[in-house]
């Protein structure tokens, strides 16, 4: 049966009825402390059976999470069996020990288990995604996930393939692998092309392919927006990494003398590169991360349709991105104990500033997706029914 799209649910009467906005904001109830009882338990459990409970863990954060997000103060659901995520843990796990056994005798076979896995990558990725949706609930409607095979492979295989061979073509003619080289224009210019459009690709996939009940989403975003924020978020995070290494040399130049300067390069390059660059490009891309998930984040979901729901995010990037360096600081200090803490404060904060617009109540929406749902059965039954954590 073909699943309605936007609005081929409704009536032209309960269009008319349903003129009224109704906006409704996500609410998270979920605590750190209550958090951190599930998750110390998890980590005990997970680390004494040797990770066979890691499917249980998961299974239970997901249901707390889900449980504390409530939208019209109704929970969300989820529903997944953690015998289906064991089995989706031991084939990762079982890839990833035979390729340390293999990669240990034999350099060949362990590259041959790496491309297995690249070639199976989209699979798993469209897989997940229909567990995560098949699983999911609310107010016992199921959501969907109708994204194709086919679609994954071009977004996660086929497009990346291109992206490295056009860089490595740029890159061998200009005979020199090192970061300048990277850095020159043409490679810059090129990748900017590429990966802002695999952003939108990215991004299509899921908010164009999921549907709750039988009704699917639909999804109008442009291009025009993933190139500005893509450039805007590369030249934040190489500006600051260029000026780093221009400051160095600058230094060097003013104070020490001209036939030094070979020799103090290289004396140093230990020091600059391990307490000096790395950090940065670990502390400029935690930013440049945040910046681009918060407003991918805004504008993905202010462009998506579900019936006669749309959504508004009202994510503040410098607010986000103070947020995420908060917790990796308190994680850090804390080695590791203030991990839920800083969970819960990410999720609640990007969790309550999504809101769902309704054209009419919101139970006008579920009651026609419900009495659909039902006629029609649920057909999103996963074939494998496994999780793969990717």
């Amino acid at each position: 049966m073909k699943a309605c799209k936007v609005g081929e649910n409704m009536s032209p009467e309960a269009m008319v009825n349903s003129s009224k906005t109704i906006r409704y904001q996500l609410e998270f109830t979920g605590t750190a402390r209550e958090y951190f009882r599930i998750w110390i338990v998890n980590t005990f459990l997970t680390i004494l059976t040797l990770g066979i409970y890691a499917a249980w863990a998961k299974v239970r954060t997901r249901q707390y999470f889900y449980t504390h997000t409530r939208l019209a103060g109704q929970p969300f659901e989820y529903l997944a069996d953690p015998i289906a995520i064991l089995r989706g843990n031991l084939i990762v796990g079982g890839g990833f020990i035979l390729y340390i056994v293999l990669s240990r005798f034999n350099t060949t076979a362990g590259m041959i288990i790496i491309g297995i896995f690249l070639l199976l990558f989209p699979f798993l990725i469209y897989k997940t995604l229909r567990f995560y949706a098949h699983n999911s609930s609310f107010r016992n409607i199921k959501f969907r996930f109708l994204g194709k095979l086919g679609q994954s492979y071009s977004i996660y295989l086929l497009f990346p393939l291109m992206i490295i061979a056009t860089e490595a073509v740029l890159l061998y003619s200009a005979r020199r692998f090192t970061f300048l080289s990277i850095m020159n224009f043409n490679c810059l210019f090129i990748f900017w092309l590429y990966i802002s459009y695999w952003f939108l690709l990215h991004k299509q996939y899921f908010f164009k392919n999921f549907a709750f009940g039988m009704t699917e989403s639909s999804f109008d975003g442009m291009a025009h927006f993933f190139y500005k924020t893509c450039a805007f978020a590369i030249l934040r995070f190489i500006i600051p990494l260029a000026a780093i290494f221009a400051s160095r040399v600058i230094i060097f130049r003013l104070f020490l003398p001209e036939d030094d300067l070979h020799y103090f390069f290289i004396l140093t390059s230990s020091i600059f590169y391990s307490w000096i660059f790395i950090p940065s490009v670990y502390i400029f891309g935690t930013i440049i991360r945040q910046y681009l998930y918060a407003s991918i984040a805004n504008y993905c979901w202010q462009n998506t349709r579900i019936g006669f729901i749309s959504f508004e995010s009202t994510i503040n990037s410098r607010k986000f991105i103070g947020i995420q360096i908060v917790n990796i600081l308190a994680i850090i200090i804390s080695f590791g104990l203030l991990i839920p803490w800083a969970k819960v404060r990410r999720t609640r904060y990007i969790l309550e500033n999504l809101t769902i617009i309704t054209h009419g109540s919101l139970d006008e929406f579920i009651g026609a997706t419900t009495s659909e749902h039902n006629a029609i059965g649920d057909v999103a039954t996963d074939f494998f029914n496994i999780d793969i954590s990717l």
